[in-house]
């Protein structure tokens, strides 16, 4: 599987979150920076939503950014391969948002320094991201299963290498510590009653980069680890036809300090 070329049609589950995040978002703002763009598609719905005068679209992955400039090649949302550790812009922004991304940022401290060096002081941070380390029950049967029939030395080696608070409220007091200022945040639980092939989808968009991301172990992964885990996945929504699954994810609004 290409993740990056695929994840434009997987992220089920990251674009029906966005939407809800959009309701945090003002209706017009004048410059907006999105965070983690990956493949493009979030953007461009947040850009029709409040057609800012300037958009710009970062991603830490190369090749994420080369498909949302294939995807979209007539947009006028500027994409640039960035890391937010490392942003550094002449340009303020009225609004910053982060869809599904802010959990795979390397260093908070630099991360959140930078999105309020690029923040407007009377503008808004928004952010839509997993918690809870078990932020998928459905998903961590499937791979404890995955793990004990195939790989059981391999999965005592695991770790969640993306940043999931297990309480929503150490969100905000990550942020206020950076001298924002919480003006929403709440949970969502996101209910589907996927069929097989979008159970695999919905897989493949997250959960499969999370089993397959090298810094997951304490040691390296085989060869063949990557493989096996997709043909696992795709054997098990042959032989099932519903799959329901609960997804937690938090939805916040930071201001900076005045």
């Amino acid at each position: 599987m290409d993740y990056n070329r695929e994840y434009y049609t997987n992220g089920i589950v990251q674009l029906d979150a966005a939407k809800q995040l959009m309701r945090l978002m003002p209706r017009q703002a004048d410059s907006v920076l999105d965070v983690g763009c990956g493949s493009g598609k979030v953007a461009h719905l947040i850009y029709e939503h409040i057609l800012p005068n300037f958009m710009l679209a970062i991603d830490s992955s190369a090749e994420m950014i080369n498909q949302a400039r294939l995807l979209h090649p007539d947009s006028k949302v500027m994409f640039s391969h960035q890391k937010i550790e490392q942003f550094v812009s002449n340009q303020s922004f009225d609004l910053i948002t982060s869809n599904s991304s802010f959990q795979w940022f390397q260093n908070y401290d630099a991360s959140i320094n930078a999105l309020k060096n690029a923040l407007n002081p009377r503008g808004v941070f928004v952010l839509q991201t997993p918690y809870k380390q078990n932020w998928c029950p459905q998903v961590s049967v499937l791979i404890n299963e995955f793990f004990t029939r195939y790989y059981p030395e391999l999965g005592q080696c695991f770790t969640l290498p993306c940043m999931h608070f297990d309480d929503p409220e150490q969100y905000a007091d990550l942020f206020e510590s950076k001298n924002f200022t919480t003006a929403s945040l709440v949970t969502r639980n996101f209910e589907y009653r996927f069929t097989g092939d979008d159970f695999r989808k919905f897989f493949m968009s997250g959960a499969y980069k999370v089993y397959t991301h090298e810094k997951s172990y304490s040691v390296a992964i085989p060869d063949r680890f990557a493989e096996d885990l997709e043909r696992f996945v795709s054997q098990k929504v042959i032989n099932q036809s519903v799959f329901a699954v609960t997804i937690s994810r938090v939805l916040a609004c930071f201001k900076p300090h005045i």
